[in-house]
């Protein structure tokens, strides 16, 4: 029983190339074979990096053959990976005949020892993202081939999988996995089945894909409950380009990201698994068609649908090509690291990156066998969520990285939000270092008047109050590798900041819902002067030496309100070491939203603010 995994440009020479068998072969004529033609939606090798094949008897526990495949881009040929799309013969032999069963695995982050005894493994295990099964008959003559997708639809966390004993996952739907007899199976025709020589360019192709003009799929009665796209880019839906838009923050690392869109998209073939065009009575097209499955993943795994149209540098998209990786772009980043030899330093929240500390891309104390990952993580390249807009700060439209652009010729990378504080026990949320520091998803959207509609915000909560002076939430402007140290920043050229903020309403409140007791935040601005350089005048607070920072006390409310906090308005917090020359602009390490506490010997109450769309002003 060979295997041949083929990359897309070898699958013509099937022929021409050697195989093995288990057993004796030596007869005539030829023994029967089944080609599993093995495709995915994935992207690889960022969704999943290695195939896993089992074959055993049907009925019997026993292995036959388990093989494991390192997969790769094109581009990586020479490291020795294989290639998705591919193809995997078996041929019938002494030691497999007859009816056997197959089952096939994706894996992220290696391979399963467990499952193949022989697989390469640094002594980690992969991530399951995908699988399918099959029961068939191997033929005594003859070519056969049995199409074998892993596709999205029936990835792990993006359906209803696994399915039963005796099922495998086909578009979403759980089906038989028994095929009666081989005669049901396809003849093989050399060259019929050969992928095009070019891979899917998402990202061409689906340029300007956003949440604006992504569409709901819905089930239709008037097309006979199939669920579809009856929007105008699905009028006369013929040449055209479909992807689901996933909902990587609930399921994860799927798809091809673009951070200037933050989309993440996964194509679908052309087919009876993938979206068809839909005819009216005079056979004039008027719907996209797609699985069923799509329509019940809206909302979990899955946020809309894009169509684009083809055009000649992208020609209709036929699943079976396989995705375009996205070189040196973003990786997906493994339970608690980024790879050790990551050219670049960043790692967040999908679809875009941030840049933090390698070790905050897991929840602490998590493995992938003893806890839960954060979802979507990436490890990028550096600064790839940076704006080119020289006023904004952060608009939270990615992971928590800054979005200022990195001061030309300069070697620091984008600075990432942190929380903090003097009370060690404290319950905030977001945790304290290492954790990963994770916008909140603002639902609904937050529409106040003259102001942008606020999707996310950085955050900062405690369900029991703090024992202490100050919880904070803040970052730094830009941090230097290879240990993220602060590094300083002229702001001088801007007059201030400007930023939206609330709190939400404290237990404690009056006839018109406001808090007795507000919340007070005090936003401050750490600098050459009152960060860790003056060790010999600066006060302890929270393990570390500083200084009294220069800052603004402000009053948060319980709507969002536009907050202005000027240089000049600056003053020190009335303890610690004393600046007389004022504060010095043009070395500024970091900015923070200090939470006001009463000090340790009493118990503040609970407390909830926000803020968003930070942004430098001018004079």
């Amino acid at each position: 029983m060979p295997h041949h995994l083929l990359s897309r440009a070898s699958v013509p020479l099937l022929f021409s190339g050697s195989w093995l068998c288990l057993g004796s072969c030596a007869r005539e004529p030829p023994p029967g074979e089944v080609m599993l033609l093995i495709t995915t939606d994935l992207a690889i090798p960022t969704d999943a990096d290695t195939l896993q094949v089992v074959v055993k008897r049907a009925g019997d526990s026993s292995t036959i053959s388990c093989e494991s495949y390192p997969l790769g881009s094109d581009a990586a040929a020479s490291t020795g990976t294989e290639h998705l799309p591919g193809t995997v013969a078996l041929v019938s032999s002494e030691a497999a005949r007859g009816r056997v069963q197959v089952h096939l695995e994706l894996l992220r982050g290696g391979c399963d020892p467990a499952l193949c005894a022989g697989c390469r493994s640094d002594g980690s295990t992969g991530v399951v993202r995908v699988q399918r099964d099959a029961e068939l008959e191997l033929p005594k003559q003859g070519l056969k081939q049995l199409p074998m997708p892993l596709d999205f639809l029936c990835a792990e966390g993006s359906s209803d999988t696994p399915c039963p004993t005796g099922t495998t996952c086909h578009a979403g739907e759980c089906i038989d996995d028994k095929i009666a007899n081989s005669s049901l199976l396809l003849d093989y025709v050399a060259g019929a089945n050969a992928p095009p020589a070019a891979c899917f360019d998402v990202l061409t192709c689906f340029a300007g894909i956003n949440g604006a003009n992504s569409t709901l799929p819905e089930v239709d009665p008037a097309l006979g409950g199939r669920c579809s796209v009856k929007n105008s880019a699905a009028q006369g839906a013929v040449n055209v380009n479909v992807a689901l838009v996933v909902n990587n923050s609930a399921v994860g690392n799927y798809g091809v990201c673009d951070p200037s869109s933050a989309k993440c998209l996964v194509p679908l073939d052309h087919g009876p698994a993938g979206w068809q065009t839909l005819t009216d009575s005079h056979n004039v097209p008027v719907a996209i068609g797609l699985p069923d499955a799509v329509c019940r993943a809206v909302g979990k795994s899955v946020l809309g649908v894009a169509i684009s149209r083809a055009s000649a540098n992208c020609s209709a998209n036929s699943a079976v090509a396989g995705s375009c990786p996205k070189p040196d772009a973003c990786v997906a980043a493994s339970a608690i690291a980024c790879p050790p030899d990551w050219a670049g330093f960043s790692c967040g929240t999908a679809p875009s990156p941030s840049v933090a500390r390698q070790d905050y891309c897991g929840q602490v104390g998590t493995t992938p066998v003893s806890g839960p990952v954060v979802p979507g993580l990436w490890c990028c390249n550096h600064n790839d969520a940076v704006h080119t807009d020289p006023l904004l700060i952060d608009d939270m439209s990615s992971g928590p990285l800054i979005k200022l652009p990195v001061p030309p010729h300069s070697t620091a990378l984008a600075g990432s939000w942190y929380t903090g504080g003097d009370d060690i026990n404290a319950d905030l949320s977001p945790p304290v270092a290492p954790s990963l520091f994770l916008y909140r998803a603002i639902e609904p959207p937050a529409r106040p008047t003259d102001g942008p509609t606020i999707r996310h915000a950085a955050c900062l909560s405690s369900a029991r109050g703090i024992n202490g002076y100050v919880a904070l939430e803040g970052f730094n402007f830009f941090v230097a590798p290879p240990n993220n140290e602060p590094v300083p920043f002229d702001v001088s050229p801007y007059s201030g900041i400007s930023f939206w903020a609330y709190a939400a309403p404290g237990k404690i409140l009056d006839d018109e819902g406001n808090a007795v007791v507000p919340t007070e935040v005090r936003v401050t601005f750490p600098n050459v002067d009152t960060f860790t350089e003056n060790t010999s005048t600066c006060v302890t607070q929270a393990g570390r030496d500083q200084c009294d920072h220069f800052g603004k006390l402000l009053t948060l409310t319980k709507d969002w309100v536009h907050y202005f906090v000027r240089w000049d308005q600056l003053a020190q917090g009335g303890f610690g070491y004393r600046i007389a020359a004022g504060f010095n602009q043009t070395k500024v390490y970091a900015t923070g939203f200090e939470f006001q506490g009463p000090g340790a010997s009493t118990r503040s109450l609970p407390f909830d603010f926000c803020v968003a769309q930070i942004e430098f002003t001018q004079p």
